[in-house]
Formats: C-alpha cells, structure tokens, sequence
C-alpha cells in the first residue's frame, strides 16, 4: 500500500481539536498511561501549543484527518517534533514520512537551528523513521515525561 496520491497536510484549524485529541489518545494509551500533560495539551491544543508560538499540522484524505503533530517552541532556536501520530488504520502507507518532511521544512522556515524530540525505545518504527531522516541519538537529560527513553535531536 503508498500514500493516498490526495493527502494533504494541512494547519491546525480548532474544528480539528478533538481529531488531533483521539489520534494522540489512541496511540498513547494503547501503550502507556496518558498523563496530566498530555491530557493538558490535548485538551486545549491552541492555549498550550498554537498561542505559545507553536504549530500543529494534519493529514488529511476526503475529511478524513490521518495524522498529526506539533511542532512546539523550546527557545529561539530550537523546535520540539511532539504529539506526532497515525490513525491505526493507516499506518504503513508513508504518512508518518509525509508529517517529518513538513516538520523539518516548517522549522527551517522558523529559522531553528535544531529540532528536538523525545521517544521511547518501544517505538521502534518511529525511531527507525527518525534515524532515516537525520535525527542523531543524544543525552536524554530531563525529560517531559516518564516514557521518554530517548531524546533525538536534528541540526537543521
């Protein structure tokens, strides 16, 4: 299966809150305990991301939204890749590349000079697909949340 040839990846529009609630909730929870932050962010996407100079942005075919992921600001010059998910059921059609390659490009665009994410060592594709476009392994440090096993990061 590849990518649907009419995905779009589309900015944060507020009718897509509760969207960009369940692809996060699905994923999380299928794996780890959703915490209060993560509940925070999701509930008031705009208050916590958007109205804090960050972005967040979707899949989207036929009404349907795919995936999505934020792009929040750490400081002037360095962006955090967070909240990035695929809806189940399409997961293996390229979609996760498709959000990484707007990620990268919106942060350039913001003049970052790197981009940041953390990760868990159980999310083996995801890691492959970070690796794959030019994220390095690095120091975890503190991390925002429990899960987070790995912290990779990407001069940009």
């Amino acid at each position: 299966m590849k990518t649907p040839q009419d995905l779009k990846i589309i900015p944060f529009e507020e009718k897509y809150a509760a969207d960009f609630k369940q692809i996060n909730e699905a994923w999380l929870g299928s794996l780890f305990e959703i915490t209060a932050s993560d509940k925070k962010a999701l509930n008031n996407p705009v208050d916590e991301i958007i109205n804090k100079e960050g972005h967040i942005f979707l899949a989207i075919h036929k009404d349907n939204i795919l995936g999505c992921f934020a792009l929040e600001k750490v400081n002037q010059t360095t962006y955090m890749l967070s909240r990035m998910g695929v809806n189940a059921d399409y997961q293996g059609l390229k979609i996760g590349q498709k959000l990484v390659d707007i990620g990268i490009t919106k942060a350039r665009e913001l003049h970052a000079e790197k981009l940041i994410l953390y990760t868990s060592h159980q999310l083996v594709k995801a890691i492959n697909l970070y690796f794959k476009n030019g994220f390095k392994a690095v120091h975890v440090g503190k991390a925002p949340v429990n899960r987070a096993t790995l912290k990779m990061e990407k001069s940009l």
